[in-house]
């Protein structure tokens, strides 16, 4: 029975003139199970297990890996081995039905392999390693203990797998996988890595699970959320390339990095409370295509790649790609059974929905926003590009309104942040409330049309220029670990911060309508760094002192209208202020009595204020000395009033010396004192006389230390 059984199968192989082609992609020709050789099995085994089990149970008995789609056991990572995981990587996704009959393993196989001692005892080091497998139920390993790996590449599952409480001391992999349903990873404990890269997956929920290694899922479908709450990540996590729907991480550590350049996420990301030991990498990570079929709302990603140049970058399920020319019609199956029929089977967890009929009420509606509040980050927040856009359409365009909601950054503290934007129409709101961070890094050449700072502690400050058009290039090669998150240094890629353009562009930013919170409080901890280190112009901070009393002299409704219309040119502000005061004239919304009262005292405020101002603009030093000069000043003068009048007068010296003498005495410069005469008039009592000494040269003091302090104010010479 046995020979003729191989007879069957040898005669079956040259019947079949081998694998489907077209144009760059192989499709295996299904093919029964060889039958298997020189493998002992337990009763309930032989009579249980079908030929794919038996025949695989053989393979891995010998330390070989199973492919499915060939029907060979192969040497793992051997040439031969590598050769047919590539060319039947499209193999899960394409009709992957018409493995059921060929390639079927039961739910029960891997936990028969992995709890039986007698089983488990004789897996050899290499572990479990399937290629092709088709599991068409649940896969149960729940509560299993292993100290083997398990390895489930390019595998199909109809019905996901439960590995709650899974403790395995090795690595896990799905890569290439194609696993509907659910994969349940809640307090499992894997001593190696996960690895899922390149795969097609619907809900992977690995609530409070433990990573000795990392979590790798670059270039993969996730149909829908990933939740990584309380989870701990010894190593890192990658999402490069990723298309994701949520990403959820409560309260999580990351021992590494969290990598997501190049990421498409059609629904948010909730990274509050994570801590993460290395960089979190969000370089121009995007967000897929909104879009409208029968009037529910439906979301999709942007698999085209459109800003890809290399090949070898793009995402493996990219039109783009060389194997998919000319098989549009492979192309679009592909499509359909990876993304536009998923998920299935996942209810309650579909922010996104297919097809247009469904019942929009069952699902919940889909948010749009990136938090990342209360996160601790080791090493670098790499914000870049990220604009929170939404293309709403196959050529790439977007509407204004398509956009995230919100970015928010609140509680944060990282040690480097690279903050860098292009020209977008997106509304999205960028808030950050009590960030922290030791260096920052911000482009000045673009800023978000919306944002909200305040309450910022920054360590140090550097600010980035446009990215000229050649490295721009360059940069989409994507051919640097650290890609775009190692910021260049010279003139070529920063502003020098002492430069004049540079200041003009912070005001510019700070004084923009795209600035929501209007506190003056960043704008206040960017020109400290810069005095810190002696960049901060006498412009830049006139102009932070403008910014932080704009509204002092604003009592009147006037004067509150007249600022908020933004007079930029002097010649305008004539006709402004006659629209401004016939529009209130117009409404009569208040009295005019009380009206012109508030504005005379705006118009006695200003000048008040303008004088402050420009006090304030040369240092708090110079300022200092002045409140000294002001007591001394009036500490004499309440000391003359307890002199002895004089009775009658003599040449023009007044009975009792006032406020004026105490002044000019204080002034050591006699060419700009108020009267010359008063040089020549003493008290008359003794001790004020002497007192009158001491006065003059604290006089002369202040104002030399007063000369001082604006000389060293305003050319930021330490003396």
């Amino acid at each position: 029975m046995r020979i003729r059984a191989v007879l069957l199968f040898l005669i079956a192989g040259l019947v079949i003139a081998g694998p489907a082609r077209a144009q760059g992609i192989e499709f295996p020709v299904p093919l029964g199970c060889p039958p298997a050789e020189d493998v002992r099995l337990g009763p309930e085994e032989e009579k249980t297990w079908n030929d794919c089990e038996k025949w695989a149970w053989s393979c891995i008995s010998k330390g070989l890996e199973v492919n499915f789609f060939e029907k060979k056991c192969l040497v793992p990572r051997s040439d031969d081995a590598n050769k047919l995981r590539k060319r039947y990587r499209y193999a899960p996704f394409h009709d992957p039905d018409q493995y059921a009959s060929y390639n079927t393993l039961s739910k029960n196989f891997i936990f028969t392999i992995l709890s039986n001692h007698e089983y488990a005892g004789a897996i050899p080091a290499m572990g479990i390693r399937l290629v092709g497998a088709y599991f068409d139920g649940t896969v149960n390993l729940e509560n299993v203990t292993t100290d083997k790996n398990l390895v489930l590449d390019q595998s199909i599952f109809k019905n996901g797998l439960r590995l709650t409480n899974f403790k395995g001391e090795r690595n896990l992999s799905l890569d290439g996988s194609n696993v509907r349903g659910r994969i349940y990873l809640q307090r499992a404990s894997i001593g190696g890595t996960l690895f899922m890269d390149e795969g097609v997956y619907d809900l992977l929920d690995a609530a409070d699970a433990r990573f000795g290694g990392s979590i790798d899922g670059p270039g993969s479908i996730f149909n829908a959320p990933i939740r990584l709450d309380r989870v701990r990540v010894e190593g890192k996590v990658s999402l490069i390339r990723s298309r994701l729907t949520e990403l959820t991480a409560f309260d999580t550590t990351i021992g590494s990095k969290l990598e997501m350049r190049f990421a498409h996420v059609r629904g948010r990301i909730d990274l509050t409370g994570t801590t993460i030991n290395g960089d979190l990498r969000l370089q121009r990570l995007e967000f897929g295509r909104r879009r409208s079929d029968g009037g529910s709302v439906t979301c999709d990603w942007n698999l085209e790649d459109p800003t890809r140049q290399n090949a070898k970058d793009k995402f493996f399920l990219s039109p783009d790609r060389p194997e998919f020319e000319g098989q549009n019609e492979i192309y679009e199956a592909i499509i359909k059974n990876a993304v536009l029929e998923r998920p299935v089977g996942v209810s309650g967890d579909q922010p996104c929905f297919n097809p247009p009929d469904t019942d929009a009420e069952r699902f919940r509606s889909i948010q749009h926003e990136v938090l990342l509040r209360d996160m601790k980050i080791g090493g670098a927040l790499c914000a870049i590009d990220l604009t929170g856009e939404i293309t709403s359409s196959k050529d790439g365009s977007s509407a204004t309104e398509d956009n995230l909601k919100l970015i928010s950054l609140d509680g944060t503290e990282a040690r480097t942040a690279i903050f860098r934007w292009r020209e977008t129409e997106s509304r999205t709101l960028w808030q950050a409330v009590h960030f922290k961070v030791k260096n920052l890094f911000i482009g000045l050449g673009t800023s978000p049309r919306r944002h909200f700072f305040d309450n910022l502690e920054i360590g140090n400050v550097s600010f980035l220029k446009p990215v000229p058009q050649e490295r721009e290039q360059q940069e989409l090669l994507e051919d640097s670990r650290n890609f775009l998150c190692e910021v260049p240094s010279g003139p070529e890629s920063q502003y020098k911060p002492d430069a004049p353009e540079t200041h003009d562009r912070i005001i510019a930013f700070f004084n923009d309508k795209a600035n929501e919170s209007q506190s003056a409080q960043p704008f206040a901890e960017i020109v400290k760094r810069l005095d810190s280190s002696g960049a901060a112009s006498i412009r830049l901070k006139v102009a932070f002192s403008d910014f932080k009393h704009r509204s002092l002299c604003q009592s009147s409704d006037f004067f509150r209208r007249l600022e908020a219309e933004r007079v930029e040119r002097l010649d305008e502000m004539p006709r402004k202020m006659f629209n401004v005061a016939r529009s209130l004239i117009s409404q009569s919304r208040t009295d005019p009595v009380d009206e012109a009262r508030r504005i005379g005292l705006d118009i006695a405020c200003r000048p008040m204020l303008a004088a402050y101002k420009f006090s304030v603009s040369y240092g708090y030093e110079p300022l200092n000395i002045l409140y000294i000069i002001v007591f001394f000043v009036m500490l004499f003068w309440g000391l003359l009033q307890l002199d002895e009048p004089l009775a009658g007068a003599f040449d023009g010296r007044p009975p009792r010396l006032g406020l004026l003498y105490a002044i000019d005495m204080f002034n050591p410069f006699a060419q700009v004192r108020i009267s010359r005469q008063h040089a020549d008039w003493t008290p008359r009592k003794r001790w004020l006389q002497v007192y009158l000494r001491f006065h003059r040269f604290v006089g002369f003091v202040l104002c030399l230390l007063l000369a001082l302090g604006i000389y060293s104010a305003g050319t930021g010479v330490n003396l």
